[in-house]
């Protein structure tokens, strides 16, 4: 696994209160290249805790912040 995917693993696991291997599992790459290097669908998020995927995406962007490496969130 290289650094910034495990980087990205630990952070949204903090920030969404998940575990790593669960974040591991969610995590994906998107196929079109344009999109980014990772993907974290938060539809199963918003089943679990009732809450709308858009907010429940906001609030990891919020929390995740700044991360070396990568450029944008």
């Amino acid at each position: 696994m290289n650094r910034f995917r495990a980087k990205m693993i630990s952070e949204l696991a903090r920030v969404a209160s998940l575990g790593k291997d669960d974040v591991e599992r969610i995590l994906e790459t998107p196929s079109e290249s344009e999109r980014g290097d990772f993907a974290f669908p938060c539809f199963r998020l918003g089943k679990i805790r009732h809450q709308p995927p858009s907010e429940i995406a906001m609030n990891i962007v919020k929390g995740l912040g700044t991360i070396e490496g990568i450029s944008s969130i």
